[in-house]
């Protein structure tokens, strides 16, 4: 069942640990998206990932991760981003990374809202950026990304 399945009315949110996303990047999301589950209980919640880290989604009961491809080059990425279009429309895009092509995937998932990280300026186009900051506990960090 895709995100596009969803009934109508449901609130429908995307989670981008990264394109190249694996078991570890999804691991430190878990504490963002049990949190994103109870301030939405409501909502469709995906994550997209890389084919490393579907494993680790499916046992944090996320039933369908979108998986990209694994080491993305240019034709990749567009390949990816028409995927998310297809997928339909998101309400709500959460970027957990600072990479350049999950920034630009989020843009093109065509959310009503964006969130992610700001990192010397790649974070233009986001509705909500946040500064990135290397040093932080990056699980907690994105947390932050819910307050705002």
């Amino acid at each position: 069942m895709s995100g596009a399945d969803a009934p109508p009315g449901v609130p429908r949110i995307l989670a981008m640990v990264s394109q190249s996303g694996g078991l570890g990047d999804v691991l430190i999301a878990s504490l963002f998206l049990r949190a994103l589950r109870r301030w939405r209980p409501d909502a469709r919640i995906d994550l997209f990932c890389g084919p490393q880290g579907a494993p680790a989604a499916r046992l944090l009961g996320l039933r369908s991760p979108l998986v990209g491809r694994p080491w993305p080059g240019p034709l990749d990425l567009l390949a990816d981003a028409w995927r998310l279009r297809r997928e339909g429309r998101f309400d709500e895009v959460y970027s957990l990374s600072e990479v350049r092509s999950t920034i630009w995937l989020a843009r093109a998932a065509r959310a009503r809202r964006t969130a992610g990280y700001d990192w010397e300026g790649r974070g233009r186009g986001l509705d909500l950026r946040l500064p990135w900051r290397p040093e932080a506990n990056l699980a907690l960090r994105h947390l932050e990304l819910l307050r705002e």
